[in-house]
């Protein structure tokens, strides 16, 4: 099959939003969060693999690419289409609804129409309905099916954009946070994207609680009498999974011998640094444009949860008060005014922790040569001042990094409250 028999088919599958990368390499575009589902699509029309090589997500796509023969069909996000997150949320709210309000639903659009009047949000079903795609659709299925699995009867169900409680309970954690001299997202103290409330509870004076701790308390007293209950939600295919977080039983975690890590499989290709744990690695490198790292979880454990330069940085100076770096502006500024000093001190770097056979006239020649030569720098200095801190600490010391690390990723910190993830 050749690359015009290829487009032509994915024209007809309903893909008509392409582009070609290079000779090899074609690109469909489709609604972000639906990538996975169309890659499976795509994959059982070609009768293809699917290659999610190091190789492939590097220069295809980050979700990977099915292979036709000599080609790839890489699928990147398409920002210009699809449902926005607060309909995505509100969309799966009210299947959720529906499937509690009449347990024999076939969830047509007349049942959700009824299932909607146990919403609070500022979308409708019937302006949902049109926009979302068959995806969406089986998705909010499945995750209704599932929330039945761990609830029934009655309740109101709470999304952003609409919701007075859910005003309430975030205003109030909000100022809890702060009171407690933290520096804590909301999402990091609870990622719920809908509450599911009991009518009885809709009214709760949030105010009444004067610490996060004794907030943090109730909402675990009444999610265990499945009162309240927070629920993070994420596309799923075929199947849901249903997990608990921070509901005091600690998930254990087993760690790789310490000093495992590196910088890329090779130093002077890769931006990332890359600390190991049992199940998964955490990548610390720079995302998108020039800026500070940020650390990504892939693993068993907080997969694709992320936790930001702040965050990441404080979690260091908490264990090693000595720990700095420089920030990605006074980098950006040796970058444009004193490169050599910046190039010298990466080269350091790189024949101090992980060495390559190259001079540095070479090192400096490849590195200023990439197009993200800005970011590369940012990114490589930064992680190797994480990676070395962690290498010179105790084994204690590494494996309270990683737990706080992933616990940050996953929204279980020693703040954060109890909430169901369905994915």
């Amino acid at each position: 099959m050749n690359i015009d028999q290829i487009k032509s088919k994915l024209v007809k599958l309903g893909y008509t939003k392409q582009a070609m990368k290079t000779k090899s390499i074609i690109l469909v575009y489709v609604p972000k969060s639906e990538r996975d589902y169309h890659m499976g699509e795509i994959s059982k029309a070609f009768n293809a693999e699917i290659d999610q090589s190091g190789r492939i997500l590097r220069a295809v796509s980050s979700a990977g690419a099915v292979k036709v023969g000599d080609f790839y069909i890489g699928i990147k996000p398409d920002q210009s289409t699809g449902l926005k997150t607060d309909e995505q949320e509100t969309l799966q709210g009210i299947f959720i609804a529906t499937r509690f309000s009449n347990p024999k639903t076939d969830y047509s659009l007349n049942d959700l129409r009824k299932g909607e009047k146990f919403v609070d949000s500022a979308y409708k079903i019937d302006a949902l309905y049109e926009k979302a795609g068959k995806a969406w659709i089986e998705a909010s299925i499945i995750t209704a099916n599932k929330i039945a699995t761990y609830t029934t009867g009655t309740y109101r169900v709470q999304q952003r954009s609409g919701s007075q409680f859910e005003d309430n309970i975030s205003k109030q954690a909000k100022l809890l946070i702060k009171r407690a001299g933290q520096k804590l997202g909301l999402d990091k103290w609870n990622p719920a994207d809908i509450w599911l409330v009991r009518p009885s509870f809709m009214k709760t004076d949030f105010t009444k609680f004067k610490t996060i701790v004794s907030l943090n308390e109730f909402l675990l007293e009444q999610h265990k009498q499945k009162n309240i209950i927070g629920v993070s939600l994420k596309m799923v295919k075929k199947t849901a999974k249903l997990e608990v977080f921070n509901d005091g039983v600690k998930k254990e975690i087993n760690f790789k011998p310490p000093g495992k890590t590196d910088l890329g499989a090779s130093f002077t290709n890769s931006i990332n640094g890359t600390i190991y744990y049992s199940g998964g690695s955490i990548v610390i490198r720079s995302f998108g444009r020039p800026e500070s790292v940020s650390a990504e979880i892939n693993g068993k454990f907080a997969q694709g949860g992320k936790a930001g330069s702040g965050p990441l940085f404080q979690i260091i100076k908490d264990i090693r008060p000595r720990f700095k770096t420089e920030s990605h502006q006074a980098i950006t500024k040796m970058f444009n005014g004193k490169k050599s000093i910046l190039i010298k001190h990466l080269y350091r770097q790189m024949k101090k922790m992980q060495p390559e056979n190259i001079t540095e006239k070479e090192f400096e020649k490849k590195i200023l040569a990439k197009k993200n030569a800005l970011t590369y720098c940012i990114s490589k200095y930064q992680a190797c001042d994480i990676i070395q801190e962690l290498r010179d600490m105790t084994r204690k010391q590494q494996e309270e990094f990683i737990d706080a690390v992933l616990s940050y990723a996953a929204s279980s910190t020693k703040i954060s409250s109890i909430f169901v993830k369905i994915s």
